[in-house]
């Protein structure tokens, strides 16, 4: 990856590890601590060990190597602005350590060559199916379909609006299971459908009324609740499949996600009102219907759009911008606490 402009120093340095070159690094066991002064304070750290450089803020004890800097050098040393021997004899930056590690430093990381992270086609989840994540996602989402399609229409029973979702949604989670592990949205439909049968089963009848928007307030619960509980947002489960692993660690892949899960997680809520609307009001059902489905058009731009926006602009402060999002999140989490309680009293 060239690193470029837009990113910030932290991100430019975090970036590193993405451009490590493991084969010059054979039996190497170094950590980079960087002393960062000026418009970009902070501290931090590279550690390569078992042909792998992982990135993290704060200092360690006894840094194999010590870069004292201000940002604005090694920003443009990193940006090939600036040389980094010449700003090293005029004192621009200092070291200490181990110099055999900073000769090295081309090598290590090849920062001029043109990089692809997408992932070889032999890195997909586990097991005989050859899907990609991707495909995953989609087979994740056909039981929660199904149910939609045919819950309350066409006759079909709850047998069938139920069970047939509830079927697959267990053999998709039982498949995964035997062969790496179910994720967020595999784990979520086996619950929901399992609590819609026993609903059934016990004759709630409010369940025969609201529940396809109790469907989407759980859909759009397990969004939002990804990116409150998990290190991994609900779409960067599936995703990350798709990109080479350096990308998993890499905090603006995480953080694109985030914001494509919090954005989807709306949606799945903003859909839920829509389907609310068209049963108070059930003389504009068809529009209110209509609308419901509309609510997808914006999150699938978003999806397709912001990947792309988030490396060529990326945020400057990821982890703000992590906390932002979750408390976006939590206001989510509320509204789906609070159409689900207006459900109960209509």
């Amino acid at each position: 990856m060239n690193q470029t402009p837009a990113f910030t120093l932290r991100q430019n340095i975090e970036a590193l590890t993405l451009v490590f070159n493991p084969k010059t690094a054979v039996d190497l066991n170094a950590s980079i601590q960087f002393n960062v002064s000026g418009s970009e304070p902070g501290i931090y750290t590279l550690q390569i060990a078992n042909n792998e450089c992982v990135f993290h803020a704060g200092a360690i004890p006894k840094p194999t190597l010590t870069i004292n800097t201000p940002a604005e050098i090694w920003l443009g040393i990193l940006r090939g602005q600036i040389s980094s021997q010449e700003a090293l004899v005029k004192g621009q930056y200092s070291v200490q350590g181990d110099l055999s590690v900073l000769r090295k430093w081309s090598t290590l990381f090849q920062r001029g060559e043109q990089n692809d992270f997408h992932a070889p086609a032999s890195q997909r989840p586990a097991g005989p199916l050859l899907w990609n994540g991707t495909t995953w996602m989609t087979a994740a989402f056909v039981p929660w379909i199904i149910h939609w399609i045919i819950f309350g229409s066409f006759g079909w029973s709850p047998v069938v609006s139920i069970g047939l979702p509830w079927l697959l949604a267990v053999l998709i989670v039982a498949y995964r299971w035997r062969f790496n592990h179910p994720d967020w949205l595999e784990l979520g439909g086996v619950a929901f459908f399992t609590l819609a049968g026993l609903m059934t089963l016990a004759g709630v009848q409010v369940f025969h009324t609201w529940g396809t928007v109790w469907s989407n307030l759980f859909l759009g619960a397990l969004w939002l609740a990804s990116l409150l509980a998990d290190k991994e947002p609900l779409s960067m489960q599936y995703v990350k499949w798709n990109f080479d692993r350096r990308m998993w660690r890499f905090s603006l892949f995480t953080y694109i996600n985030a914001a494509i899960s919090l954005v989807w997680g709306f949606q799945s809520v903003l859909a839920a009102i829509m389907g609310s609307l068209g049963i108070i009001f059930p003389a504009n059902l068809g529009i209110f219907t209509i609308l419901r489905y509309l609510t997808l058009a914006p999150a699938y731009y978003f999806t397709g759009w912001y990947p792309k926006a988030g490396m060529q602009k990326p945020v400057k402060d990821t982890q703000l911008a992590m906390r932002r999002l979750r408390s976006g999140c939590v206001a989510g989490m509320v509204i789906v606490l609070g159409v689900f309680v207006f459900s109960l009293l209509v």
